[in-house]
Protein backbone atom coordinates (compact mmCIF):
# COMPACT_ATOMS: atom_id res chain seq x y z
CA UNK A 1 0.00 0.00 0.00
CA UNK A 2 2.80 2.23 -1.02
CA UNK A 3 1.92 6.30 -0.72
CA UNK A 4 -1.74 5.41 0.85
CA UNK A 5 -3.76 7.30 3.67
CA UNK A 6 -5.76 5.62 6.00
CA UNK A 7 -7.18 7.08 8.91
CA UNK A 8 -7.99 6.59 12.41
CA UNK A 9 -9.92 3.72 13.60
CA UNK A 10 -10.23 1.86 10.08
CA UNK A 11 -11.55 -1.43 10.07
CA UNK A 12 -9.82 -3.62 6.85
CA UNK A 13 -11.09 -7.07 6.47
CA UNK A 14 -9.28 -9.95 5.07
CA UNK A 15 -8.34 -10.61 0.85
CA UNK A 16 -8.51 -6.69 0.62
CA UNK A 17 -6.56 -4.49 -2.34
CA UNK A 18 -5.64 -1.27 -1.44
CA UNK A 19 -3.81 -0.05 -4.30
CA UNK A 20 -0.62 2.87 -3.96
CA UNK A 21 -2.35 6.10 -3.32
CA UNK A 22 -5.87 5.63 -1.99
CA UNK A 23 -7.08 7.77 0.35
CA UNK A 24 -9.02 6.40 3.40
CA UNK A 25 -10.19 8.49 6.40
CA UNK A 26 -11.26 8.02 9.93
CA UNK A 27 -13.51 5.14 10.86
CA UNK A 28 -13.88 3.42 7.56
CA UNK A 29 -15.10 -0.06 7.36
CA UNK A 30 -13.85 -2.65 4.96
CA UNK A 31 -15.28 -5.73 4.06
CA UNK A 32 -13.54 -8.85 2.98
CA UNK A 33 -12.60 -9.56 -0.54
CA UNK A 34 -12.93 -5.58 -1.22
CA UNK A 35 -10.45 -3.95 -4.41
CA UNK A 36 -9.78 -0.51 -3.89
CA UNK A 37 -7.46 1.25 -6.38
CA UNK A 38 -5.70 4.10 -7.31
CA UNK A 39 -7.25 7.05 -7.48
CA UNK A 40 -10.35 6.60 -4.70
CA UNK A 41 -10.80 8.55 -1.89
CA UNK A 42 -13.16 7.48 0.67
CA UNK A 43 -13.49 10.27 3.52
CA UNK A 44 -14.88 9.56 7.01
CA UNK A 45 -17.57 7.21 8.15
CA UNK A 46 -17.66 5.32 4.82
CA UNK A 47 -18.81 1.60 5.15
CA UNK A 48 -17.48 -0.78 1.72
CA UNK A 49 -19.64 -4.14 1.54
CA UNK A 50 -18.03 -7.54 0.93
CA UNK A 51 -16.65 -8.37 -2.48
CA UNK A 52 -17.14 -4.71 -3.84
CA UNK A 53 -14.92 -3.04 -6.09
CA UNK A 54 -13.92 0.66 -7.63
CA UNK A 55 -12.71 0.05 -11.05
CA UNK A 56 -9.63 2.78 -12.17
CA UNK A 57 -10.14 2.94 -15.68
CA UNK A 58 -12.96 3.17 -18.17
CA UNK A 59 -11.92 0.64 -20.50
CA UNK A 60 -9.59 -1.63 -19.12
CA UNK A 61 -7.43 -3.84 -21.92
CA UNK A 62 -5.18 -6.15 -20.63
CA UNK A 63 -3.08 -5.40 -23.99
CA UNK A 64 -3.00 -1.81 -23.42
CA UNK A 65 -1.38 0.26 -20.48
CA UNK A 66 -3.82 2.84 -19.21
CA UNK A 67 -2.28 3.56 -15.95
CA UNK A 68 -2.15 7.42 -17.11
CA UNK A 69 -5.96 7.34 -17.41
CA UNK A 70 -6.97 6.36 -14.13
CA UNK A 71 -9.80 8.35 -13.03
CA UNK A 72 -10.23 10.07 -9.22
CA UNK A 73 -13.28 8.83 -7.23
CA UNK A 74 -14.47 10.55 -4.65
CA UNK A 75 -16.35 8.65 -1.63
CA UNK A 76 -18.08 11.83 0.60
CA UNK A 77 -18.42 11.05 4.43
CA UNK A 78 -21.00 8.26 5.49
CA UNK A 79 -21.54 6.64 2.28
CA UNK A 80 -22.57 2.89 2.61
CA UNK A 81 -22.02 0.19 -0.54
CA UNK A 82 -23.41 -3.37 -0.62
CA UNK A 83 -21.69 -6.73 -1.09
CA UNK A 84 -20.69 -7.10 -4.98
CA UNK A 85 -21.61 -3.40 -5.66
CA UNK A 86 -18.85 -2.05 -8.29
CA UNK A 87 -18.02 2.17 -8.67
CA UNK A 88 -17.05 2.86 -12.41
CA UNK A 89 -14.01 5.30 -11.79
CA UNK A 90 -14.72 8.93 -12.19
CA UNK A 91 -18.14 9.01 -10.86
CA UNK A 92 -18.11 10.36 -7.33
CA UNK A 93 -20.51 9.36 -4.44
CA UNK A 94 -22.40 12.08 -2.03
CA UNK A 95 -22.70 12.27 1.37
CA UNK A 96 -24.60 9.58 3.00
CA UNK A 97 -25.88 7.78 -0.37
CA UNK A 98 -26.20 4.04 -0.15
CA UNK A 99 -25.44 1.97 -2.42
CA UNK A 100 -27.69 -1.32 -2.74
CA UNK A 101 -25.93 -5.07 -2.97
CA UNK A 102 -25.31 -5.57 -6.34
CA UNK A 103 -25.58 -2.43 -8.02
CA UNK A 104 -23.38 -0.72 -10.72
CA UNK A 105 -22.78 2.48 -10.34
CA UNK A 106 -22.40 4.80 -13.51
CA UNK A 107 -22.93 7.81 -12.74
CA UNK A 108 -22.79 10.56 -10.11
CA UNK A 109 -24.74 9.74 -6.99
CA UNK A 110 -26.19 12.75 -5.26
CA UNK A 111 -26.02 12.90 -1.65
CA UNK A 112 -28.71 10.72 0.49
CA UNK A 113 -29.64 8.93 -2.63
CA UNK A 114 -30.46 5.27 -2.61
CA UNK A 115 -29.43 3.66 -5.69
CA UNK A 116 -29.64 0.06 -7.08
CA UNK A 117 -29.87 -2.23 -10.34
CA UNK A 118 -27.28 -2.17 -12.80
CA UNK A 119 -26.50 0.03 -14.34
CA UNK A 120 -27.49 2.09 -11.07
CA UNK A 121 -31.49 3.99 -10.84
CA UNK A 122 -32.13 5.82 -7.78
CA UNK A 123 -35.12 4.92 -6.02
CA UNK A 124 -35.46 7.46 -3.22
CA UNK A 125 -33.95 9.21 -0.36
CA UNK A 126 -32.09 8.09 2.61
CA UNK A 127 -31.30 9.32 6.28
CA UNK A 128 -27.68 9.49 7.72
CA UNK A 129 -29.04 6.66 10.15
CA UNK A 130 -29.55 4.07 6.84
CA UNK A 131 -33.77 4.58 6.75
CA UNK A 132 -36.33 5.48 3.83
CA UNK A 133 -37.18 9.03 3.79
CA UNK A 134 -40.15 9.72 2.78
CA UNK A 135 -40.81 12.96 2.00
CA UNK A 136 -44.30 15.17 2.38
CA UNK A 137 -45.67 17.74 -0.41
CA UNK A 138 -43.32 20.41 1.09
CA UNK A 139 -40.78 18.55 0.66
CA UNK A 140 -39.87 17.39 4.66
CA UNK A 141 -39.05 14.25 5.55
CA UNK A 142 -38.62 12.87 9.26
CA UNK A 143 -35.72 10.06 9.77
CA UNK A 144 -37.30 7.70 12.23
CA UNK A 145 -34.73 6.50 13.98
CA UNK A 146 -33.19 9.96 14.78
CA UNK A 147 -36.14 12.37 14.49
CA UNK A 148 -33.77 14.68 12.43
CA UNK A 149 -35.87 16.79 9.78
CA UNK A 150 -34.75 16.65 6.01
CA UNK A 151 -35.68 18.75 3.22
CA UNK A 152 -35.05 18.67 -0.47
CA UNK A 153 -33.40 21.25 -2.01
CA UNK A 154 -34.34 20.53 -5.44
CA UNK A 155 -38.30 20.06 -4.05
CA UNK A 156 -39.36 22.45 -6.55
CA UNK A 157 -41.18 22.34 -9.96
CA UNK A 158 -38.29 25.25 -12.01
CA UNK A 159 -34.49 25.12 -11.00
CA UNK A 160 -34.17 29.24 -10.98
CA UNK A 161 -30.75 29.71 -8.93
CA UNK A 162 -28.84 26.86 -11.44
CA UNK A 163 -30.58 29.30 -14.53
CA UNK A 164 -29.37 31.92 -13.00
CA UNK A 165 -25.50 30.29 -13.13
CA UNK A 166 -25.83 30.96 -16.97
CA UNK A 167 -26.83 34.56 -16.75
CA UNK A 168 -25.05 35.68 -13.77
CA UNK A 169 -22.53 37.75 -15.30
CA UNK A 170 -25.05 39.87 -17.44
CA UNK A 171 -27.48 40.22 -14.60
CA UNK A 172 -24.86 41.48 -12.42
CA UNK A 173 -23.51 44.21 -14.28
CA UNK A 174 -26.97 44.85 -15.19
CA UNK A 175 -27.68 45.38 -11.71
CA UNK A 176 -24.57 47.42 -10.79
CA UNK A 177 -25.64 49.75 -14.12
CA UNK A 178 -28.75 50.03 -12.04
CA UNK A 179 -27.69 51.25 -9.25
CA UNK A 180 -24.82 53.22 -10.05
CA UNK A 181 -27.32 55.26 -12.41
CA UNK A 182 -30.28 55.47 -9.25
CA UNK A 183 -32.62 54.86 -12.69
CA UNK A 184 -35.05 52.73 -10.68
CA UNK A 185 -38.29 53.60 -12.74
CA UNK A 186 -38.39 53.71 -16.42
CA UNK A 187 -35.34 53.52 -16.95
CA UNK A 188 -32.77 52.97 -19.65
CA UNK A 189 -32.98 49.45 -19.11
CA UNK A 190 -36.80 49.28 -19.31
CA UNK A 191 -36.62 51.07 -22.47
CA UNK A 192 -34.31 48.81 -24.09
CA UNK A 193 -36.02 45.23 -22.84
CA UNK A 194 -39.50 46.90 -24.47
CA UNK A 195 -37.29 47.11 -27.68
CA UNK A 196 -36.33 44.53 -27.41
CA UNK A 197 -39.05 42.49 -26.87
CA UNK A 198 -40.72 44.16 -29.66
CA UNK A 199 -38.08 43.20 -32.03
CA UNK A 200 -38.53 39.68 -31.08
CA UNK A 201 -42.31 39.61 -30.70
CA UNK A 202 -42.90 41.47 -34.29
CA UNK A 203 -44.91 43.57 -32.21
CA UNK A 204 -45.17 47.63 -32.95
CA UNK A 205 -45.61 48.28 -29.13
CA UNK A 206 -44.89 46.89 -26.00
CA UNK A 207 -45.71 48.11 -22.41
CA UNK A 208 -44.08 46.49 -19.01
CA UNK A 209 -46.28 46.69 -16.47
CA UNK A 210 -46.00 45.36 -12.65
CA UNK A 211 -47.48 41.94 -12.87
CA UNK A 212 -49.53 39.94 -15.45
CA UNK A 213 -53.13 40.56 -13.36
CA UNK A 214 -52.31 44.48 -14.17
CA UNK A 215 -51.74 43.84 -17.65
CA UNK A 216 -55.01 42.06 -18.62
CA UNK A 217 -56.73 44.41 -16.42
CA UNK A 218 -55.04 47.55 -18.31
CA UNK A 219 -55.83 46.02 -21.54
CA UNK A 220 -59.43 45.34 -20.75
CA UNK A 221 -59.43 48.79 -18.97
CA UNK A 222 -58.47 50.26 -22.74
CA UNK A 223 -61.42 48.87 -24.31
CA UNK A 224 -63.97 50.72 -22.96
CA UNK A 225 -66.17 48.09 -22.16
CA UNK A 226 -69.29 48.83 -19.86
CA UNK A 227 -71.06 47.33 -16.70
CA UNK A 228 -72.53 44.14 -17.72
CA UNK A 229 -70.55 43.03 -21.33
CA UNK A 230 -69.92 39.66 -21.34
CA UNK A 231 -66.22 38.11 -21.40
CA UNK A 232 -65.91 34.69 -22.59
CA UNK A 233 -63.23 32.80 -20.63
CA UNK A 234 -62.18 29.13 -20.03
CA UNK A 235 -63.04 28.13 -17.26
CA UNK A 236 -60.02 25.70 -16.68
CA UNK A 237 -57.24 28.23 -16.02
CA UNK A 238 -56.25 30.39 -13.16
CA UNK A 239 -58.51 33.26 -11.62
CA UNK A 240 -56.44 35.81 -12.67
CA UNK A 241 -57.78 36.10 -15.94
CA UNK A 242 -61.48 35.57 -14.80
CA UNK A 243 -60.91 37.40 -11.82
CA UNK A 244 -59.85 41.05 -13.62
CA UNK A 245 -63.39 40.57 -15.60
CA UNK A 246 -65.63 40.76 -12.29
CA UNK A 247 -63.54 43.52 -10.72
CA UNK A 248 -64.40 45.60 -14.06
CA UNK A 249 -68.09 44.74 -13.28
CA UNK A 250 -67.79 42.69 -16.84
CA UNK A 251 -69.66 39.67 -16.96
CA UNK A 252 -67.43 36.40 -17.67
CA UNK A 253 -68.93 34.02 -19.57
CA UNK A 254 -66.86 30.71 -18.42
CA UNK A 255 -66.71 28.02 -21.34
CA UNK A 256 -64.90 24.86 -21.86
CA UNK A 257 -61.78 23.62 -23.36
CA UNK A 258 -60.58 21.08 -25.63
CA UNK A 259 -59.81 18.03 -23.32
CA UNK A 260 -56.44 16.92 -25.27
CA UNK A 261 -54.92 20.70 -25.63
CA UNK A 262 -56.61 22.36 -22.54
CA UNK A 263 -57.37 25.51 -24.56
CA UNK A 264 -60.19 27.03 -26.46
CA UNK A 265 -61.46 26.06 -29.91
CA UNK A 266 -63.42 28.11 -32.12
CA UNK A 267 -66.24 25.78 -32.14
CA UNK A 268 -66.51 26.30 -28.25
CA UNK A 269 -66.19 29.76 -28.36
CA UNK A 270 -69.26 30.41 -31.05
CA UNK A 271 -71.73 28.34 -29.04
CA UNK A 272 -71.06 31.10 -26.09
CA UNK A 273 -71.13 34.21 -28.27
CA UNK A 274 -74.40 36.35 -27.59
CA UNK A 275 -75.57 39.63 -28.84
CA UNK A 276 -73.65 40.98 -25.30
CA UNK A 277 -70.39 39.38 -26.36
CA UNK A 278 -67.54 41.98 -26.58
CA UNK A 279 -64.24 40.33 -25.99
CA UNK A 280 -62.56 36.97 -26.07
CA UNK A 281 -59.82 36.03 -23.97
CA UNK A 282 -58.16 33.16 -25.06
CA UNK A 283 -55.55 31.37 -22.34
CA UNK A 284 -52.43 30.04 -23.68
CA UNK A 285 -52.50 27.50 -20.88
CA UNK A 286 -49.02 25.11 -20.45
CA UNK A 287 -47.23 26.58 -23.63
CA UNK A 288 -49.13 26.14 -26.52
CA UNK A 289 -51.39 28.30 -28.34
CA UNK A 290 -55.10 27.98 -28.55
CA UNK A 291 -57.39 27.62 -31.87
CA UNK A 292 -56.43 31.99 -32.73
CA UNK A 293 -57.14 31.14 -36.47
CA UNK A 294 -60.46 30.30 -36.03
CA UNK A 295 -60.98 32.55 -33.03
CA UNK A 296 -60.34 35.79 -34.83
CA UNK A 297 -62.45 35.10 -37.42
CA UNK A 298 -65.13 34.92 -35.21
CA UNK A 299 -64.23 37.87 -33.89
CA UNK A 300 -64.35 39.95 -37.04
CA UNK A 301 -67.49 38.20 -37.45
CA UNK A 302 -68.89 39.16 -34.59
CA UNK A 303 -67.21 42.73 -33.92
CA UNK A 304 -65.38 41.30 -30.62
CA UNK A 305 -62.03 42.44 -28.99
CA UNK A 306 -59.66 39.50 -28.40
CA UNK A 307 -57.09 39.50 -25.38
CA UNK A 308 -54.64 37.37 -25.74
CA UNK A 309 -53.67 35.81 -21.71
CA UNK A 310 -50.08 34.66 -22.81
CA UNK A 311 -48.66 34.28 -19.56
CA UNK A 312 -47.71 30.74 -20.04
CA UNK A 313 -46.73 30.63 -23.72
CA UNK A 314 -44.26 33.36 -24.48
CA UNK A 315 -42.10 32.53 -27.47
CA UNK A 316 -44.39 30.18 -28.87
CA UNK A 317 -45.61 30.04 -32.95
CA UNK A 318 -48.79 29.87 -34.11
CA UNK A 319 -49.33 28.97 -38.02
CA UNK A 320 -51.78 30.43 -40.17
CA UNK A 321 -53.59 28.51 -42.96
CA UNK A 322 -51.70 30.84 -45.33
CA UNK A 323 -48.42 30.13 -44.13
CA UNK A 324 -47.89 33.14 -41.78
CA UNK A 325 -46.39 32.24 -38.49
CA UNK A 326 -46.86 34.67 -35.77
CA UNK A 327 -45.94 34.96 -32.66
CA UNK A 328 -47.93 34.22 -29.44
CA UNK A 329 -49.47 37.63 -27.96
CA UNK A 330 -49.42 39.43 -31.32
CA UNK A 331 -52.52 37.71 -32.73
CA UNK A 332 -55.35 39.03 -30.87
CA UNK A 333 -55.70 42.99 -30.44
CA UNK A 334 -53.95 42.94 -27.26
CA UNK A 335 -51.75 40.49 -25.95
CA UNK A 336 -50.82 39.82 -22.04
CA UNK A 337 -48.26 38.36 -20.43
CA UNK A 338 -46.48 37.45 -16.90
CA UNK A 339 -42.96 37.51 -15.55
CA UNK A 340 -43.30 35.89 -12.51
CA UNK A 341 -40.13 34.04 -11.94
CA UNK A 342 -41.64 30.67 -12.32
CA UNK A 343 -42.65 31.59 -16.18
CA UNK A 344 -40.41 30.82 -19.34
CA UNK A 345 -39.91 34.56 -19.20
CA UNK A 346 -39.37 35.37 -15.53
CA UNK A 347 -38.19 37.97 -13.44
CA UNK A 348 -36.64 37.81 -9.92
CA UNK A 349 -39.71 39.24 -8.43
CA UNK A 350 -43.12 40.64 -10.51
CA UNK A 351 -43.60 42.00 -13.78
CA UNK A 352 -46.04 41.95 -16.82
CA UNK A 353 -46.49 43.32 -20.36
CA UNK A 354 -48.65 44.47 -22.78
CA UNK A 355 -48.12 43.97 -26.37
CA UNK A 356 -50.45 45.44 -29.48
CA UNK A 357 -49.90 46.39 -32.94
CA UNK A 358 -52.33 48.76 -32.68
CA UNK A 359 -50.67 52.30 -32.12
CA UNK A 360 -53.93 54.22 -30.89
CA UNK A 361 -54.92 51.12 -28.30
CA UNK A 362 -50.99 51.27 -27.85
CA UNK A 363 -50.89 55.36 -27.03
CA UNK A 364 -54.10 54.45 -25.02
CA UNK A 365 -52.60 51.64 -22.57
CA UNK A 366 -49.74 53.39 -22.08
CA UNK A 367 -51.60 56.38 -20.43
CA UNK A 368 -53.87 53.65 -18.55
CA UNK A 369 -50.46 52.17 -17.16
CA UNK A 370 -49.47 55.51 -16.05
CA UNK A 371 -52.19 56.98 -13.74
CA UNK A 372 -54.18 57.70 -17.40
CA UNK A 373 -51.18 60.82 -18.02
CA UNK A 374 -51.13 61.98 -21.40
CA UNK A 375 -48.97 64.83 -20.07
CA UNK A 376 -47.35 65.48 -16.67
CA UNK A 377 -50.39 66.28 -14.67
CA UNK A 378 -52.95 65.60 -17.14
CA UNK A 379 -54.98 63.11 -17.11
CA UNK A 380 -57.53 61.81 -19.65
CA UNK A 381 -58.37 58.67 -18.38
CA UNK A 382 -58.64 56.69 -14.92
CA UNK A 383 -55.82 54.69 -14.71
CA UNK A 384 -53.43 53.06 -12.30
CA UNK A 385 -50.09 52.76 -11.18
CA UNK A 386 -48.56 50.10 -12.60
CA UNK A 387 -44.46 49.70 -13.79
CA UNK A 388 -41.99 46.97 -14.76
CA UNK A 389 -38.87 48.23 -12.41
CA UNK A 390 -35.34 48.77 -13.62
CA UNK A 391 -34.16 45.64 -11.32
CA UNK A 392 -36.77 43.60 -13.32
CA UNK A 393 -35.66 44.63 -16.77
CA UNK A 394 -31.94 44.04 -15.76
CA UNK A 395 -32.66 40.05 -15.30
CA UNK A 396 -35.02 40.05 -17.85
CA UNK A 397 -32.77 40.97 -20.70
CA UNK A 398 -30.39 38.12 -20.98
CA UNK A 399 -32.90 35.61 -20.15
CA UNK A 400 -35.29 36.75 -23.63
CA UNK A 401 -32.22 36.13 -25.50
CA UNK A 402 -32.20 32.61 -24.67
CA UNK A 403 -35.92 32.10 -24.65
CA UNK A 404 -35.91 30.21 -27.33
CA UNK A 405 -33.10 28.09 -26.34
CA UNK A 406 -34.81 27.90 -22.81
CA UNK A 407 -38.11 26.41 -25.45
CA UNK A 408 -35.90 24.24 -26.79
CA UNK A 409 -34.00 22.38 -23.92
CA UNK A 410 -38.27 22.12 -22.26
CA UNK A 411 -38.91 20.69 -25.59
CA UNK A 412 -35.72 18.01 -24.94
CA UNK A 413 -37.34 17.22 -21.18
CA UNK A 414 -40.95 16.72 -22.52
CA UNK A 415 -39.71 14.39 -25.19
CA UNK A 416 -37.67 12.41 -22.77
CA UNK A 417 -40.98 12.73 -20.55
CA UNK A 418 -42.80 11.25 -23.25
CA UNK A 419 -40.87 8.17 -24.63
CA UNK A 420 -40.68 7.27 -20.76
CA UNK A 421 -44.43 7.35 -20.65
CA UNK A 422 -45.20 5.03 -23.87
CA UNK A 423 -46.71 2.12 -23.50
CA UNK A 424 -48.31 3.66 -20.31
CA UNK A 425 -51.75 2.98 -20.90
CA UNK A 426 -53.38 4.97 -17.81
CA UNK A 427 -51.50 8.16 -19.19
CA UNK A 428 -52.09 10.75 -21.78
CA UNK A 429 -48.89 12.77 -22.39
CA UNK A 430 -49.62 15.86 -23.69
CA UNK A 431 -50.90 16.53 -27.05
CA UNK A 432 -49.08 18.68 -29.69
CA UNK A 433 -51.18 21.30 -31.31
CA UNK A 434 -50.51 21.36 -34.98
CA UNK A 435 -51.14 24.92 -35.56
CA UNK A 436 -48.84 25.89 -32.80
CA UNK A 437 -45.20 25.51 -31.14
CA UNK A 438 -44.70 24.49 -27.69
CA UNK A 439 -42.74 26.06 -25.18
CA UNK A 440 -43.87 23.37 -22.51
CA UNK A 441 -44.35 26.12 -19.11
CA UNK A 442 -45.79 22.79 -18.02
CA UNK A 443 -45.71 18.89 -18.83
CA UNK A 444 -48.80 17.82 -18.00
CA UNK A 445 -50.11 14.59 -17.80
CA UNK A 446 -53.36 13.02 -17.61
CA UNK A 447 -54.29 10.21 -15.58
CA UNK A 448 -56.82 8.42 -16.97
CA UNK A 449 -57.63 5.48 -14.24
CA UNK A 450 -59.30 7.76 -11.49
CA UNK A 451 -55.99 7.47 -9.74
CA UNK A 452 -54.25 10.71 -10.11
CA UNK A 453 -54.58 11.31 -6.22
CA UNK A 454 -52.98 8.29 -5.48
CA UNK A 455 -50.29 9.12 -8.13
CA UNK A 456 -49.70 12.35 -6.32
CA UNK A 457 -49.45 10.66 -2.54
CA UNK A 458 -46.30 8.43 -4.42
CA UNK A 459 -44.85 11.73 -5.96
CA UNK A 460 -44.66 13.30 -2.41
CA UNK A 461 -43.27 10.30 -0.93
CA UNK A 462 -40.36 10.23 -3.40
CA UNK A 463 -39.78 13.61 -3.04
CA UNK A 464 -40.59 14.32 -6.99
CA UNK A 465 -42.11 17.83 -6.89
CA UNK A 466 -45.56 17.46 -8.82
CA UNK A 467 -48.63 20.35 -9.02
CA UNK A 468 -51.82 20.02 -10.12
CA UNK A 469 -53.12 22.38 -12.31
CA UNK A 470 -55.79 23.22 -12.09
CA UNK A 471 -58.50 21.60 -9.12
CA UNK A 472 -60.95 23.35 -9.24
CA UNK A 473 -63.29 24.94 -11.86
CA UNK A 474 -64.05 28.70 -12.19
CA UNK A 475 -67.19 28.52 -11.53
CA UNK A 476 -67.12 26.20 -8.85
CA UNK A 477 -64.72 29.01 -6.99
CA UNK A 478 -66.55 30.62 -4.21
CA UNK A 479 -65.63 33.81 -5.25
CA UNK A 480 -67.75 33.19 -8.73
CA UNK A 481 -70.40 31.74 -7.18
CA UNK A 482 -73.64 33.10 -9.05
CA UNK A 483 -77.14 32.50 -9.93
CA UNK A 484 -75.92 31.82 -13.68
CA UNK A 485 -73.05 29.50 -12.39
CA UNK A 486 -74.98 27.69 -9.58
CA UNK A 487 -75.70 24.86 -12.26
CA UNK A 488 -72.80 25.28 -14.50
CA UNK A 489 -71.06 21.44 -15.29
CA UNK A 490 -68.76 21.67 -18.15
CA UNK A 491 -67.77 18.09 -19.18
CA UNK A 492 -63.91 18.48 -20.42
CA UNK A 493 -63.51 20.63 -17.26
CA UNK A 494 -64.66 18.28 -14.66
CA UNK A 495 -63.02 15.82 -16.02
CA UNK A 496 -59.63 17.73 -16.62
CA UNK A 497 -59.27 19.03 -12.95
CA UNK A 498 -59.89 15.36 -12.00
CA UNK A 499 -56.87 14.14 -13.95
CA UNK A 500 -54.42 16.44 -14.66
CA UNK A 501 -50.37 16.42 -12.82
CA UNK A 502 -47.51 18.29 -13.76
CA UNK A 503 -44.29 16.79 -13.76
CA UNK A 504 -41.14 19.22 -13.24
CA UNK A 505 -39.95 20.85 -16.32
CA UNK A 506 -36.84 23.42 -16.46
CA UNK A 507 -34.07 24.42 -18.80
CA UNK A 508 -31.46 22.90 -16.39
CA UNK A 509 -32.79 19.49 -15.76
CA UNK A 510 -30.07 16.71 -16.26
CA UNK A 511 -30.74 13.10 -17.55
CA UNK A 512 -30.64 11.82 -13.70
CA UNK A 513 -33.40 13.96 -12.59
CA UNK A 514 -35.42 13.17 -15.27
CA UNK A 515 -34.94 9.85 -15.17
CA UNK A 516 -35.53 9.78 -11.41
Amino acid sequence: MPNCTIGNNCNIGQNVVISPEVVLGNNVKVQNNVSIYTGVICEDDVFLGPSMVFTNVINPRSAVNRRGQYAKTIVKKGVSIGANATIVCGNDLGEYCFIGAGTVVTKYVPPYALIVGNPGKQIGWISEYGHRLHFDKNGMAICEESGEKYLLENNQMVDLKGQYEGIKKEVLQNLNEVLDTGAFINGPLVKQFANDMESYLDAKIVIPCANGTDALQIAMMALGLKSGDEVIVPAFTYVATAEVIALLQLTPVMVDVDPDTFNLTADIVEKAITPKTKLIVPVHLYGQCAEMEGIMKLAEKHNIWVVEDNAQAIGADYSFSDGRKVKSGVIGHIGCTSFYPSKNLGAYGDGGAIFTNDEELGKKIQMIANHGQSARYYHDYIGCNSRLDSMQAAVLIPKLKRLDQYAKSRNQVADYYDNAFKGVKELQTPKRFENSTHVFHQYTLRVLNGKRDELKKYLDEKGIPNMIYYPVPLYDQKAFKSPVNDHLKLENTEILCQQVISLPIHTEMNEEQMEY
